[in-house]
C-alpha cells in the first residue's frame, strides 16, 4: 500500500472531506520561542495545537488524544500524548483505525498545556545516542470527567488555550534502557532517565499562517539523525500524500 492509497483509505475511516485534515482537523496555532540548555539564543517558533479524532464538527472531550507539531527554523517536532503507536507501518494504519474505532473515554484532558507529549520515534543525538524526544508541562493538569467536559463547549481546549498563554513547555530527551526495543515505535520504554534539552514557551494564538507550514517528520537539522524504523518514512510519504488531497 503507497502513501496515495493510506491517504485514500484514511479518508474512508474518517469521513473526511477533501478540504480537511483527516487526522488532527481543528487546531490551534500559536506563535513562541525555544530557548536550548543551558544558555542557547532564543529562536523563533510556529506550533499547531490538535486533537487527533473528531473533525472540525467533533468535541474536544472525545478526540482520543492530542498532538502537538513545531515548526523550528529548520526542524520539525510532531508530537503525541500517545507514548507509543499503534502499529510499526503506515500501510497497516488503515485497517487498524477500520478494526478498532476509538474507545469510550473515560476522562478528558483540561488543557493542552498540562500534558506530556512523545515523539514515539527514537532520533539520533549528536553527543547522546538515540533519544525519544519528549514535551512536558510545568504544571500537570489533572483530567477532566468525561461527562462534565462533554458538557463545555465543544472547542473547550482552544478556547481556553487563550487563557492559558504565556504557557511553556519543556524538552526533553529520554534515552533507553539497555533491554528498551530503541527502533520499535510500538514499543514503550522502561527508562526514566531523562535530559533537558530546552524550553518552548507559547505567547500568543495567531492565525494559520499563509502558505502552512507543510509539517514533516524527517525534516530534521545537522546533528539529529532520522528514526530507523519503516513507520518514520512511511508517515512523511503519507504527510506529502495528505496535503495534496487537501489542495
Amino acid at each position: 500500500m503507497n502513501a496515495d492509497d493510506v491517504v485514500t483509505g484514511l479518508a474512508e475511516v474518517t469521513g473526511q472531506c477533501p478540504g480537511q485534515r483527516l487526522l488532527h482537523a481543528r487546531g490551534s496555532w500559536v506563535r513562541g520561542v525555544f530557548t536550548a540548555a543551558p544558555q542557547g539564543e532564543p529562536v523563533p517558533v510556529v506550533a499547531r495545537l490538535s486533537g487527533t479524532r473528531g473533525g472540525l464538527d467533533g468535541h474536544d472531550a472525545d478526540s482520543t488524544d492530542q498532538g502537538i507539531a513545531v515548526r523550528f527554523p529548520d526542524w520539525d517536532l510532531i508530537t503525541f500524548t500517545a507514548p507509543v503507536f499503534f502499529v510499526r507501518t503506515a500501510a497497516e494504519l488503515v485497517g487498524f483505525l477500520a478494526a478498532n474505532p476509538p474507545p469510550e473515554p473515560t476522562a478528558a484532558p483540561a488543557g493542552f498545556l498540562g500534558l506530556t507529549y512523545h515523539s514515539v520515534h527514537a532520533f539520533g543525538l549528536d553527543g547522546l545516542g538515540w533519544a525519544r524526544l519528549e514535551w512536558h508541562p510545568r504544571v500537570v493538569a489533572d483530567p477532566l470527567d468525561i461527562e462534565v467536559a462533554r458538557g463545555l463547549a465543544p472547542d473547550y481546549l482552544h478556547r481556553d488555550l487563550t487563557a492559558a498563554l504565556p504557557g511553556a513547555l519543556d524538552l526533553y530527551a529520554r534515552l533507553p534502557d539497555p533491554d528498551d526495543a530503541v527502533h520499535d515505535p510500538t514499543a514503550e520504554w522502561r527508562s526514566t532517565t531523562l535530559i533537558r534539552l530546552g524550553a518552548m514557551e507559547l505567547l500568543e494564538i495567531i492565525d494559520a499562517p499563509v502558505p502552512e507550514p507543510e509539517f514533516d517528520p524527517l525534516r530534521l537539522p545537522s546533528g539529529i539523525q532520522a528514526p530507523l524504523d519503516e513507520l518514520a518514512a512511511g508517515r512523511s510519504a503519507v504527510y506529502r500524500a495528505a496535503r495534496a488531497r487537501r489542495g
